[in-house]
């Protein structure tokens, strides 16, 4: 009976322990991946809004207050305020400006990039695509959260409590009865090494929720930078192959509507690289923009952005032939954006595969471990 208790008051030591933060953390988890998805919603709709008004005849700071007037609360707070903003003279971009995380940072940039050019509709159909990404990220991101909170980490939590407590120390006893202090083989790899097994598990659940949490975690532009985790992350992300592609889609978008618009170029590279909201992103195109002032042409200054050239040929293309910027990018942009999936696809699968393969390795060497010691065992 006192073993029983003894090992009872331990299981509930080792639940408290375990469960309790990585209940703690999956909330929060949930929390973090869930905002984006919300914030995509609510500028999806701002946006909608926004249009609305323009084809009605009505200016965007016009539709806000108005709309705002009704009361209605399903607008939002944050809506309420900008409105409040407008009221007081603030321009449409210093009201967003002060309403913090209305909008997602490249929503923002691109709203600045219409007022610069006096017709917010010109920018709608880049901020739809930039939603679309995020809003699939963000579901995404609640699919792997499922796959963690409900399978990956209960498992792990499951097998590491019953492995240590139950099946390692009777299979330990078991050696040591037939064998010794000496252990056999692979046995004695099991035995004395049964911690190793649970911090390997560990280790790998941490790198899974750390890779979910820089993956989908993005700092504010505006509030963050200058942060080490600010530069961190955008470092992290920049190297990431298919969001480098995005962000060079998106970045491409801006500069050909900047551009066509009469634009100048050392004006419309610094609008162009806040519609990435990646920090690497917008110091690599302000250098660019340096090299312009120098009296390197926009082809040329341009190719640290993108090291396979192809828009750099582009542009130079564009600028030889008097064509629009925005249709002389437009197969490029379609070419980053498939690139960037089938990236994004292969990696998911590579992950999942390799996590399955992990998981069958532990498995085959316990079960190695114990078929190696039965048959030692028999031969004896």
């Amino acid at each position: 009976m006192p073993l029983s208790l003894e090992t009872t008051l331990t299981t509930i030591a080792w639940l408290l322990c375990g469960l309790v933060p990585i209940v703690g953390a999956s909330l929060l988890l949930a929390w973090l991946i869930n905002m984006p998805l919300r914030r995509m919603e609510n500028a999806r709709f701002f946006l909608d809004l926004l249009m609305m008004g323009i084809r009605s005849g009505r200016s965007p700071e016009e539709t806000i207050v108005s709309l705002s007037h009704t009361g209605d609360r399903d607008l939002g707070g944050r809506f309420h305020l900008v409105a409040s903003f407008l009221e007081a003279g603030a321009t449409l971009i210093q009201a967003i400006e002060r309403a913090p995380r209305l909008l997602p940072p490249q929503i923002l940039a691109l709203l600045k990039i219409g007022e610069t050019l006096g017709d917010f509709s010109r920018i709608m159909p880049a901020a739809r695509t930039m939603l679309q990404d995020g809003d699939g990220g963000a579901r995404k991101g609640k699919d792997y959260l499922v796959v963690l909170a409900f399978i990956v980490t209960p498992i792990s939590v499951i097998w590491m409590i019953w492995t240590t407590l139950f099946v390692l120390p009777k299979y330990e006893t078991m050696v040591e009865g037939f064998f010794g202090d000496q252990g056999f083989g692979s046995a004695l790899f099991l035995t004395d090494l049964n911690w190793v097994w649970v911090a390997s598990q560990l280790l790998l659940l941490l790198i899974i929720w750390s890779g979910v949490l820089l993956y989908f975690i993005n700092p504010r532009l505006a509030s963050w930078e200058g942060t080490r985790l600010a530069e961190a992350c955008a470092s992290i992300h920049f190297r990431i192959p298919w969001k480098r592609k995005r962000m060079q889609r998106d970045f491409s978008a801006a500069l050909g509507l900047l551009l066509d618009s009469g634009i100048a170029e050392k004006d419309a590279l610094p609008l162009a690289a806040d519609c990435s909201a990646n920090l690497t992103f917008i110091r690599l195109a302000r250098r660019c923009g340096e090299g312009l002032e120098s009296g390197v042409k926009l082809g040329e200054a341009v190719k640290p952005l993108d090291p396979s050239g192809q828009f750099q040929w582009r542009l130079e293309n564009a600028e030889s032939r008097g064509a629009r910027f925005q249709k002389a990018l437009k197969s490029w942009r379609e070419d980053l954006d498939a690139k960037a999936y089938q990236q994004e696809q292969a990696f998911t699968q590579a992950f999942t595969s390799g996590l399955v393969l992990w998981n069958g390795l532990v498995v085959g060497l316990l079960a190695y471990g114990v078929f190696e010691f039965l048959s030692g065992s028999l031969s004896s």
